[in-house]
């Protein structure tokens, strides 16, 4: 039994998702399946009921769940202990986030836990910000680009390393409105079913603004009514668990704590592509401070990307 599986199996219980649960180990989906049957194999017991397209913990899952995690986070907690006991870098990193509901990955928060001389400001952008404030006095910059859509403009003087691709998910209440308006399939939502009903989107300011929620829409052949504009994610969930609105979120913001929005679904599209590619920017090497060429590192491991070789 390895530490990597046991872990494997912890993100895998909490979301009860394979490909939300792959996308944030940063593996294949394929992948992770091979690793849980090989630890049920090993413990000689399913952790998993698979009904349909669904993935449910089940109970003996839920016996090996509490052991597994009070494990994984002894032996973290020691790991950051010693960490910290000898780690000196400090400072503080600065990010623009042109990627709404993306602004707290589970990266940031890691390495604050193992680095806490180091602070993070992540500051949320606009189109028309991208190309003056964020170039100027930031590290690095947090982007996205969906299936289809155009990447930041002329950046010569910044390095590009993508992180993961993921995907957008449909939201909604049973309590909206349009809900029984709406097609599913096979746990998947028929886009087109909702064109005439109202979305929460993210804010598009400037020339040329264009979100993911339009670009997927325009793609599956309608353009979205927006409803409510904001780039809070709390504040778009909330929208959605009411059932004033609907919306189109990264399945990465959606909150694991199923005490959290327990009124919300979320469906993967069917038949059209609602992918996208998280990418990081930094400015060049000998334009970072310490703690940024730290945290640079750190994020390649992270995401278990290869050794950057550029300057």
């Amino acid at each position: 039994m390895k530490l990597q599986q046991i872990n494997h199996f912890l993100i895998l219980a909490r979301y009860e998702h394979m490909a939300v649960a792959a996308d944030e180990l940063g593996i294949t989906q394929s992948a992770l399946s091979r690793s849980i049957s090989t630890l049920e194999a090993e413990l000689g017991c399913k952790l998993f009921d698979r009904i349909g397209n669904r993935i449910l913990l089940n109970h003996n899952g839920e016996s090996f769940f509490s052991y597994a995690g009070n494990a994984l986070e002894s032996l973290n907690q020691g790991q950051a202990a010693l960490r910290r006991n000898t780690y000196e870098v400090s400072g503080k990193i600065r990010i623009a986030c042109n990627a709404p509901f993306l602004g707290t990955l589970p990266c940031f928060q890691e390495y604050s836990f193992l680095n806490p001389l180091v602070s993070f400001r992540i500051t949320q952008n606009h189109t028309d910000q991208r190309d003056s404030r964020s170039e100027v006095s930031n590290d690095f910059i947090l982007d996205m680009k969906c299936s289809g859509s155009s990447c930041s403009s002329n950046r010569q003087f910044w390095v590009e390393q993508e992180l993961y691709r993921s995907e957008y998910c449909f939201v909604v209440s049973p309590q909206y409105p349009g809900y029984k308006n709406l097609r599913f399939r096979g746990g998947r939502i028929e886009l087109p079913s909702a064109s005439g009903e109202r979305f929460v989107t993210p804010q598009e300011t400037g020339p040329g603004a264009r979100s993911a929620t339009r670009a997927i829409c325009t793609n599956a052949g309608f353009l979205p009514k927006s409803y409510y504009q904001t780039d809070d994610l709390m504040v778009t969930l909330s929208l959605i668990e009411r059932g004033m609105a609907v919306g189109l979120l990264p399945a990465l913001s959606l909150p694991s704590d199923s005490g959290l929005c327990r009124n919300i679904q979320e469906y993967r599209i069917a038949d059209y592509d609602a992918s996208f590619s998280l990418y990081i920017m930094r400015k060049k090497k000998e334009l970072l401070k310490e703690a940024a060429l730290d945290f640079w590192e750190f994020l390649l491991n992270y995401y278990n990307l290869p050794a950057d070789t550029n300057c």
